[in-house]
Order: structure tokens, then C-alpha cells, then sequence
């Protein structure tokens, strides 16, 4: 039988604990009430001892585990159990606590237990100054409060109730201004009490999520009657968390009259009033969104109101506001309407700098921004932030008759005639595109004097400075001219078993090195096959393919000496066409004797291993390094000795990569390269010394660059470079030397295009020369450049290249501006509709 429920009069209730945190009170209560059960409570204590040991990390698994022993224990015992382990949480999960009070009071009402009044009482209280209580505790309790006292009691205790909880930090429920008015009504009070008791709830609601219901619910009632006295300025500084624009916060401020106390300088937040904009648009800039991530948003309606009402204060201070700070860590947001709201009031606002661009919201835009416009620095600010929205035409399409605007747009459009003027032809082909786009009529009507600076433009200077430097139809790799010429059908992708490239279309593949043609094989996919690759391993081919609606992963594959045995490769992220640095990594995957080698292993004919994502190699003739695509460290690399077949950890990397890069720089592993040219190979434009060739990039380490990023590009030859990080201008992997001099020339990759690009630069001042279609793919190989760019090797195979014709390479060393022009014209006469720029475009 179960024991007799113990005496719940007042003597059978101990004290509450002064500490929740070191609370026994389940176990005092059955020592005064229910002696006989001291082992089974001591027991239950010293299990949730143990529990408490995890429950930091994970309250809700603790609560579980107290479910657990709750069930195990006489049903009277468990509203007190469930109570010490909510005070035991109440410090450092109250939100754990609050389930814990709760499965606390259901026990009491299913079980039909006896309630001693002052304990119910008291012990709420103490939940509720420790932010232990939700919105449903709420209004459990004061249902219970009014069912147990007088209504004059009950509402006395309500709102000590109420006091204390919002002094807990919890947020309020969003129906509490209800319940307070339901509640004083009861009582006889009037809507002054509501307005005092609410008013003290909110000032202690400081940073939690307050309902925007509730708020708007203070506003009616401040409307009828004032909050406390002196309560502007906690009011003040609530700043509502959760997902709230901070509207409805300040439409209860302008209700309780707090927004005229703080113009006025009777309400003082901390900080300043200054202090206060900047912590508005701190907190209201961003809202989170769904799945954990943070939006911008516009500062609501009822700010821009409130603003010229604080303006006088705000200026009398005289403190910078800071507006481009959020509290969302690496969030920054400079709210070009808020701004100019400020500038045209006379408020001083903080300057970021330009590393914090302006905010522009383009149409949905609530200012017309001509005083953030006619603002000497921000209004250059602003000009690049409008230019960056729009599509076509200059800020000044969008925001006429400003002259900080009109500044900007002028020193952006004299930076581009620059470029037309004297840099490489690619730059000014792009300068020229960018011009014909932002010369509208809008601006060229504000830039009057704009117009004689266009009238001499021509592409003679570009022309020759990139003739003079160097173009890629200079150099030329027979070997695989040939095998293209022969393959009989549009090639598909190039796969690299260096020093062998294979060459491929759907029915046909060639090898060729740097002496000539290794091998050929003819194929036939089956019906439906999707995409397909080739790869040259120890004299054979494996044909790989994947299903046509299979998403572009090999999933079958043969050998051609043996086309009858096909076979599901067992890894196949490898198994691709050159396309980047993760994929097939430059070029830079080996031969070894009688296979190839993917990082790993050794892939022989009639192996099924398939190929595997070490896609960055190096090799100094003897052993291979490699790494997985994302090379953070010394620690991703491993070696593999040619000779022995055994792999090892790296300690250093081969070659002149092995020493220390320069004070304050550091590597970036994905962009070495180092490879031993095979005998024979000899004026590699892009040089080597005792038979190894390849590039190390540095690039400074993180908080050392007191400038523009940048990157150190440096030969095994010596030749070195520094290149910009800029958009578009892509990452470096080798400096080129052109036939018969030249200056040297920065070659890079851009990733951030379908068709990876591949620039040339000058590295004197960055200027693009000219670009390439680089890595051939099935997914783009078939697709018409928009760009019309020429097809370029992977960078491992530009050692084979070599001068297609050495006289022709001299005279374009010698081009001069008259040259240049001269070939314009002759261009012209043959282009149709004499567009010079296609028909340059098409001579590169």
C-alpha cells in the first residue's frame, strides 16, 4: 500500500531555501511531514546531485531524467520534488526551471494534493524573481491567487507577483496589460493602477523579448493614464529583443509621453540621447530569420516621426551619433535613409569609413538623401553605394543636382577614361563597356566638362601596350594542335596524367606529352549516358560516364582495353574533366610508372579504385606530395616515394617551397605549384631552374597588411611579382615571360565565372591585358563565351608551350601607338559594321 500522505498544514511546510541554487527542500519537507520516507527522498536528492553535474550543458535532458525518478516516487511527494529541482536550475536554465514549477503544479491538481496557500505563494514569488516563469505560470497563477483571496488581495498579490517577476528579467506575457486591468477592475481600481503597475513591469523588462501586443496594449493604456513618475527613462532603455523593428516600442514611448521627456531632456538614458539613436539603430538594423540567419531592415516609420522632436536635445549634446553598428557580431549596416533623416536635422553622425558602405534601399527609400548627398565626405560615400545598385546610368540618374554626388561620379568616370587611355586592352576594353552603360543622359548633362575627355578615346594606346607585353597566340604546344585537329569531333574536357593531357570528346580520346602522341582510343558510351570523362593511366583509358539524370557523377566506367567488363568505380569525385584548383587541381596530377597517381593511390589499367579528391600535387621528380582540395596546413599534406610506393607525413615541402616564406607572409597552399620537367623540356615561359619549375603565393598574414590585400607570386627560377587582390582580378598562379622580352606578366584564374576565366595582368599597375577560357568542362564546353575569350591549357601543361613564330614575336614586342593605330584601322575596314573592338577581340 502506498504511504499515508503526509500533513500539509503550515507546520508540514519547511522554509523556503534562501540559495535555490543549493535548495533540499523536498527533503526538509519529508523530513517534517513524512519521516518514514527520509531514505527514498535522500535517495531521490542524490540522484539529482549527480544529474545537476550535466545539466548545465543540457537542462533538458536533466528535466527528463527527473521525470524519470518523479514517477518512481508517492505521488504526494512529487510537487516538492519537481520544486527543488526547479530551484536547483533556476540560476542557470530558468527556463528549465519554469517547466520544472510547472510539472510541480500539475502534480498537485492531478493527484488532488493539498495546497498550503502561503507556500503556493511565496514559492512563486521566489520562481518568478529568478526569471523562472512563463506566460502560462502567469496566468495559472493569478487564476489561483483570485480563486484562493478576496479580490482586493488578489490583486495586491498579483502585483507583487508582477513586480518580482519583472525584476526576474523574463519576457512579459503579451496579454499582461489584460490581466493587470482584469484584475484591477476586480479589486475597484481605475486605469491609474494599471498604467503604474504596467509601467513598472515594462522598466524592468530591459532586453527581453517583449511582445509587440503587449507594447501596443501599454500604449492604450498610457494613453488614458501616465506611467509612474520618473519612469521615462527605464522606459527608455527596454530596447525590445526578438523579432521587432522597434516600432511598436516607440509608439508605447510616444503614448507614455517619454519620447517629448527625452527631447526635452527631463528623461535621460544612459549615454546620452545620442547614445540612444546609436542603440536603436544597433539593435533594430538586423532581424533574425528563419534558420538561424540575420536580415537588414529599414528603421520603422515611427523613428523618422520621433526625430525632429529629439533634434534640439540632440544638437545640444553635440555627440557624433554612431549609426552602422549592429549587435549581431560581424553585422554592420549604415542606413542611408537614417543618415541623411540625421544630416538634414543638423545631427552630427559618426563617419565608419569607407570599409562600411552605405545602405542604399533604392526604391523603397522613405528620403529624398539630399543632405547626406550635399555632405562633402558622405556624399562620395553614397555615390558608390547608388552605383552599385543600379543597372544602368550613375548616381546621378538617380539623385540629380547633388554635388557630393556629382564629385564622385566625375573622379569614378575620369578613373575609367584612365584605363581606355593607357592601360592593358583588357581593362580598357571593360572601361569602354562600363562607360557606354553609365553615360546617360542625365549625366552627361551634369558633367558638362566630361565630354572633350571622351572626344579623344581609342583603343591605339591599350592595343599596343598589350602587343608590346605579350598575347597568348604567341605560344603554341604542337603536340596537342595536332591531337585536336585529329580527334574527328568536338572535344569535351581535358584530363591531366602529367605530363600527359588527354583530349576527349563522346567517342574518341587522344594523349599527347611533351614529346608527342602517347596513345588513342576509340569508344562507345551507351544510349543515354550523360556526362563523360577520360583519363590516361599506365597506357590504357578509363571511360567513365555518369547516367543521364544522375546529376553529373560517374557511376560506370570501363577500361578501353578491356570495353566489355564495365564496373562501378568505387571513389568518383575524381573522375573529371580539368576544371580549377579543387578540380583536377591545375593540372597537376602525376604519372607514376605503369599507373597514375590520385593523391593516394596508384590507379593501373583494369583497377577499379576510380580517383579520389587530393587535388593539390607537387612533385620534385622522386616523391609526390598531396592534399585534399581545402589545404589549410603543413599537416594535410602526405608523400608518396615514387621508388619505395610508401606514404609518410609531410614535414616540409619539396623544393624552394621547403623554406620559410617572407617575414610577415604566409603560404597559400592551394595555389603552389611545383613540378620536375621531363628531360628535353627546356624554355618554359614560365621558367625553372635545375629541372623543377613551379610558383610559390604568399599573401600577408592575417593583421599584418596595412594596405590593400595582396599577393607575392615568386618562380623557382627567382622571378617574382605582387599582384592586388581586386574583383574580377582572380587568383595568381604563375608569371609568364613573353617570347622575345617583354615585361613579366601576371597569369591568374577567376573562379567566380561558369567559364573560369583566366587573366592576364601587369603587375607594375594591375592593368588587364587580355583573357582566357581556361579548364574546359562538359558543363561549359559546349556553351558559346559570351566574351568570345580564347580556350587555354591548365597551367601544368603551359611548360610545353613554346614561340609559334620568334620574327612575329619581335615585331609586336616593337608596336608602337602608330602601329597600333594602323591595325585599327585595318580592323575597322574588315569588321562588320566596323565595331574595332570585336574585330580586336577576335585577332587576340
Amino acid at each position: 500500500m502506498p504511504p499515508t500522505p503526509p500533513h500539509t498544514g503550515p507546520s508540514a511546510i519547511p522554509p523556503l531555501p534562501a540559495d535555490p541554487a543549493t535548495s533540499t527542500h523536498y527533503l526538509d519537507w519529508v523530513k517534517t511531514g513524512d519521516p518514514g520516507a527520509e531514505a527514498t527522498a535522500a535517495a531521490a536528492l542524490a540522484d539529482m546531485d549527480g544529474a545537476l553535474g550535466r545539466a548545465r550543458d543540457k537542462p533538458g535532458r536533466f528535466v527528463d531524467e527527473m521525470a524519470r525518478l518523479a514517477r518512481r516516487l508517492p505521488e504526494a511527494h512529487r510537487p516538492r520534488f519537481w520544486d527543488t529541482a526547479g530551484h536547483r536550475l533556476a540560476w542557470f536554465a530558468p527556463r528549465h526551471a519554469a517547466t520544472a514549477y510547472g510539472h510541480a503544479r500539475d502534480a498537485e491538481e492531478r493527484h488532488g494534493l493539498p495546497v498550503e496557500a502561503a507556500h503556493r505563494r511565496e514559492n512563486a514569488l521566489l520562481f518568478a524573481r529568478r526569471g523562472a516563469l512563463g506566460a502560462k505560470q502567469v496566468k495559472a497563477h493569478q487564476a489561483w491567487l483570485a480563486a484562493t483571496y478576496p479580490a482586493e488581495r488578489a490583486h495586491r498579490e498579483f502585483a507583487r507577483f508582477v513586480e518580482e517577476w519583472a525584476a526576474g528579467g523574463a519576457a512579459p506575457p503579451a496579454d499582461l496589460h489584460t490581466r493587470l486591468r482584469a484584475s484591477a477592475k476586480a479589486a475597484g481600481l481605475g486605469p491609474e493602477e494599471d498604467a503604474v503597475l504596467l509601467g513598472r513591469a515594462l522598466a524592468g523588462a530591459r532586453g527581453t523579448a517583449v511582445p509587440d501586443g503587449l507594447l501596443d496594449g501599454a500604449a492604450r493604456v498610457f494613453a488614458k493614464a501616465p506611467p509612474p513618475a520618473g519612469a521615462g527613462t527605464a522606459l527608455a532603455e527596454i530596447f525590445p529583443t526578438g523579432t521587432t523593428d522597434g516600432a511598436a516600442w516607440l509608439r508605447m514611448l510616444d503614448a507614455a509621453g517619454v519620447i517629448d521627456a527625452m527631447g526635452s531632456g527631463e528623461a535621460r538614458p544612459s549615454g546620452g540621447l545620442a547614445g540612444w539613436l546609436g542603440g536603436f539603430a544597433r539593435h533594430y538594423s538586423y532581424t533574425r530569420v528563419a534558420y538561424g540567419g540575420i536580415m537588414r531592415q529599414a528603421m520603422p516609420a515611427e523613428l523618422y516621426a520621433a526625430l525632429p522632436r529629439l533634434t534640439p536635445r540632440l544638437r545640444a549634446e553635440g555627440t557624433e551619433v554612431v549609426l552602422h553598428e549592429s549587435r549581431f557580431r560581424g553585422a554592420s549596416h549604415f542606413d542611408a535613409d537614417l543618415v541623411d533623416a540625421c544630416l538634414a536635422e543638423g545631427v552630427p553622425v559618426r563617419d565608419p569609413g569607407p570599409g562600411v558602405p552605405l545602405h542604399f534601399w533604392g526604391e523603397r527609400s522613405r528620403r529624398d538623401l539630399n543632405a547626406l548627398a550635399a555632405d562633402p565626405v558622405l556624399g562620395g560615400r553614397l555615390e558608390g553605394t547608388v552605383h552599385a545598385a543600379r543597372r544602368r546610368g550613375t548616381a546621378i540618374s538617380l539623385l540629380p543636382e547633388s554635388p557630393g554626388v556629382e564629385k564622385a561620379v566625375h573622379e569614378r568616370l575620369v578613373a575609367l577614361i584612365g584605363e581606355v587611355a593607357g592601360g592593358g586592352l583588357g581593362s580598357a576594353e571593360r572601361a569602354m563597356t562600363t562607360l557606354d552603360e553609365l553615360l546617360d543622359p542625365p549625366t552627361a548633362a551634369a558633367l558638362e566638362g566630361i565630354g572633350p575627355a571622351l572626344g579623344g578615346l581609342g583603343l591605339a594606346v591599350p592595343l599596343a601596350r598589350t602587343l608590346a607585353a605579350g598575347i597568348p597566340a604567341e605560344l603554341v604546344w604542337p603536340a596537342f594542335e595536332a591531337a585536336l585537329a585529329d580527334l574527328g569531333e568536338a572535344p569535351v574536357g581535358l584530363t591531366s596524367t602529367w605530363p600527359v593531357l588527354t583530349v576527349f570528346g563522346r567517342s574518341r580520346a587522344i594523349a599527347v606529352d611533351h614529346a608527342g602522341r602517347r596513345g588513342e582510343c576509340a569508344f562507345e558510351l551507351p544510349a543515354g549516358a550523360g556526362r563523360c570523362v577520360v583519363h590516361h593511366a599506365g597506357g590504357d583509358f578509363l571511360i567513365g560516364w555518369a547516367d543521364g539524370a544522375g546529376g553529373g557523377v560517374v557511376r560506370h566506367a570501363f577500361w578501353a582495353g578491356d570495353p566489355g567488363t564495365v564496373f562501378e568505380p568505387e571513389r568518383t569525385i575524381g573522375l573529371r574533366a580539368c576544371h580549377g584548383r579543387r578540380r583536377g587541381g591545375f593540372g597537376y596530377q602525376f604519372e607514376t610508372p605503369g599507373g597514375r597517381h590520385d593523391g593516394e593511390r596508384v590507379l593501373r589499367p583494369g583497377g577499379r579504385e576510380g580517383i579520389g579528391d587530393h587535388e593539390h600535387q607537387l612533385t620534385d621528380g622522386a616523391r609526390i606530395w598531396s592534399a585534399q582540395r581545402y589545404a589549410d596546413s603543413l599537416d594535410d599534406w602526405t608523400v608518396f616515394d615514387l621508388a619505395t610506393g610508401a606514404r609518410s607525413a609531410a614535414v616540409e615541402l619539396p623544393g624552394f617551397l621547403a623554406s620559410a616564406p617572407p617575414e610577415g607572409e604566409r603560404d597559400d597552399l592551394e595555389l603552389l605549384s611545383l613540378v620536375r620537367l621531363p628531360d628535353g623540356v627546356t624554355g618554359s615561359p614560365l621558367g625553372a631552374a635545375d629541372g623543377l619549375a613551379g610558383f610559390r603565393v604568399t599573401e600577408p598574414e592575417r593583421g599584418r597588411s596595412d594596405g590593400p590585400s595582396r599577393w607575392t607570386i615568386e618562380g623557382a627560377d627567382g622571378r617574382r611579382a605582387t599582384f592586388r587582390h581586386e574583383q574580377d582580378g582572380g587568383s595568381p598562379w604563375g608569371v609568364i615571360r613573353m617570347p622575345a622580352g617583354g615585361p613579366d606578366l601576371v597569369i591568374a584564374w577567376n573562379d567566380h565565372n561558369a567559364f573560369l576565366p583566366m587573366p592576364c595582368h601587369d603587375p607594375a599597375d594591375g592593368t588587364l591585358l587580355w583573357e582566357g577560357r581556361t579548364f574546359p568542362s562538359t558543363a561549359v564546353w559546349d556553351k558559346p563565351d559570351p566574351k568570345d575569350r580564347p580556350l587555354l591549357l591548365p597551367p601544368a601543361f603551359w611548360h610545353f608551350l613554346v614561340p609559334r613564330d620568334l620574327g612575329s614575336s619581335r615585331a609586336l614586342r616593337a608596336v608602337d601607338e602608330a602601329a597600333a593605330r594602323a591595325l585599327l584601322e585595318a580592323a575597322a575596314d574588315t569588321a562588320p559594321g566596323g565595331d574595332r573592338r570585336a574585330a580586336v577581340r577576335a585577332a587576340l
